[in-house]
């Protein structure tokens, strides 16, 4: 696990499991008791790689980006696998309580080809490429 940031009371954490399946993605854990609000599993995932976090938009709710890694070992969640290469980004959400994270979209970016990309990964990033104050969102693969 690795904390993306922190707000006041809320860790948003990112997870990844490697092998073992779950957990894998993003999740919105309590400081003051460590309790788990929200958690968005995702089929592949992993935190080799990087996360993006920004405000994508206007409504005051965190957009985050995650990376993404293909451990090929079955893994189906939330329309995702671990055999893929997808794009995923969240919206958490931490003015309702408990705090909540919703997809705000999924794209697969490759299917997995064994000959020719055994495994693959992708980090995401969230730069303000046009200095509007609203980040974009970017996915680097490898």
């Amino acid at each position: 696990m690795i904390v993306l940031t922190h707000y006041v009371d809320y860790l948003i954490v990112g997870y990844g499991s490697g092998l073992s399946l779950s957990p894998r993605g993003v999740g919105i854990l309590r400081y003051s008791s460590g309790e788990e609000d929200s958690y968005f599993a995702t089929g592949g995932g992993g935190i080799w790689s990087t996360f993006g976090c920004g405000p994508t938009d206007n409504d005051g709710k965190l957009k985050i980006a995650l990376p993404w890694g293909t451990p090929h070992n079955g893994a189906f969640v939330n329309r995702t696998t671990d055999l893929d290469l997808f794009g995923i980004l969240v919206e958490a959400d931490i003015t309702s309580s408990p705090a909540t994270i919703n997809s705000q979209f999924i794209k697969q970016i490759s299917t997995w080809n064994q000959l020719t990309n055994p495994n693959g990964y992708n980090s995401a990033m969230m730069p303000d490429l046009n200095g509007d104050g609203f980040a974009e969102v970017l996915f680097r693969g490898a």
